[in-house]
Order: C-alpha cells, then sequence, then structure tokens
C-alpha cells in the first residue's frame, strides 16, 4: 500500500488515487450535505454533525500518510520508473 499511494503521488501517469480520493471527496461531500440537512430538521447535539465529519476527513488522510513515510532515495526510485 505505501508503494501504490507514493507511486500515485510521484508518477503522474498513475491515476488510481487520483480517482480513489475523487470519489471520497465526492462522498465527503454529499455526506456534509446530509448532515447538515438532518441537523436543521432534527434535534442533535451540537458536535455531532462536525465529529462524523472529522472522522470522514481522518479517514482520508490515513491514504495520504504512508507517503510521508518514504525516503527521498525511495521517492526518486518511484519516479523514474
Amino acid at each position: 500500500m505505501n508503494k501504490r499511494t507514493a507511486l500515485s503521488f510521484v508518477n503522474r501517469n498513475h491515476k488510481k488515487l487520483a480517482a480513489v480520493v475523487s470519489v471520497y471527496m465526492a462522498i465527503l461531500i454529499f455526506a456534509g450535505i446530509v448532515l447538515m440537512s438532518m441537523m436543521q430538521t432534527q434535534e442533535a447535539p451540537e458536535n455531532t454533525g462536525v465529529s462524523i465529519l472529522f472522522y470522514l476527513v481522518g479517514n482520508l488522510f490515513i491514504v495520504f500518510a504512508p507517503v510521508f513515510l518514504l525516503s527521498k532515495k525511495e521517492v526518486d526510485q518511484l519516479e523514474s520508473s
């Protein structure tokens, strides 16, 4: 997973991660709209919507985290492949 994610960031021809992130962002926006409408119509604690959105954003950053664990040498190697 680490190498595949890094390859998507380094190599512009590898588009799989961009598709995953685009779909996830669409889900995140849709979830935000649904949560906003639910919070307007029903009684709910103040931070319910914010906590759910932060959870979804945190899951997105789990996908990005392995990229920052690579060394410069590994990035250069992936860039040349």
